[in-house]
């Protein structure tokens, strides 16, 4: 196997890991922490978690009857912190080596929709939850932001002063619109993934600094979300290969998987329990 040379944020060779095995690492991991959010969130609330939450006395005593189910509630979310960072490292990297911007971002936007349904039910138990969207949503604005930022560099290349002010405020227009779609929106992962998917794409020629610019927006994130910074031991292995995928499948197995534990939990008498 040849040897792996990482120097100014190059890779060099095969060794290491390409993004099929990323990818599956993502879904993976998504799927056993939405098993944790679909399923396992229903069955701590029908047990009284709401009303344990009402003193610490209350809570302490029901901590010792379900802590156990809480304990693999906890550990299936920390696991699932790894999924989304990944996504937006590939999402990074599939702008930069796709030849059609237009169908990638078409993509995005139908498999959002696709998924809308299944994610309302899965989450709220409702065909329709206006008020959490599904992360589709938020890699289709992160996509269109570094789409954004990739024609500004393109139109007003150049070290001019004038340049330079302009070229940076209009990136800061961009970043800003994004971030406030995403909350008005209220997509998954909110402002957090348009930023976070922000400063991996401007950090992309420089792999240590991309990483830990990672890093540090998922360490700034709530307490749970700080465990998704250990996703970039991972990506850091990246070695710019694509690896033997099937790149539909990844696309249907969001809608699909939702869909799917969903029915578990009609089957199981929890869907009318809301998960959020």
């Amino acid at each position: 196997m040849q040897t792996e040379v990482i120097q100014a944020g190059a890779i060099q060779g095969k060794r290491g890991i390409n993004s099929a095995v990323l990818k599956n690492i993502a879904v993976v991991t998504m799927l056993i922490d939405h098993i944790g959010a679909v399923i396992m969130t229903r069955l701590l609330i029908r047990n009284g978690l709401y009303e344990a939450m009402v003193n610490q006395e209350a809570y302490t005593a029901w901590m010792g009857q379900n802590g156990g189910m809480y304990g693999i509630y906890m550990a299936m979310r920390i696991i699932g912190r790894l999924a989304f960072p990944i996504y937006c490292f590939l999402l990074v990297e599939g702008f930069q080596k796709t030849h059609n911007v237009k169908k990638y971002l078409g993509r995005m936007f139908l498999f959002a929709l696709i998924s809308e349904v299944p994610f309302d039910l899965a989450f709220s138990g409702k065909a329709w939850y206006p008020a959490y969207q599904n992360v589709f949503f938020t890699l289709l604005l992160g996509l269109l932001v570094i789409a954004g930022l990739h024609l500004v560099e393109q139109h007003f290349a150049g070290t001019t002063v004038g340049k330079t002010i302009l070229r940076v405020g209009l990136n800061a227009v961009i970043i800003l619109t994004g971030c406030v779609l995403a909350l008005v929106l209220k997509t998954d992962y909110d402002f957090k993934g348009i930023l976070a998917i922000t400063v991996l794409y401007l950090f992309r020629n420089r792999k240590k600094a991309q990483m830990w610019a990672g890093v540090i927006i998922f360490l700034l994130m709530d307490s749970l979300e700080m465990f998704a910074a250990l996703s970039f031991i991972l990506i850091w292995f990246y070695n710019g290969t694509r690896g033997r995928q099937n790149k539909y499948f990844f696309y249907f197995f969001y809608p699909a998987h939702l869909l799917l534990l969903w029915l578990v939990c009609v089957a199981m008498g929890i869907a009318g329990i809301p998960a959020i």
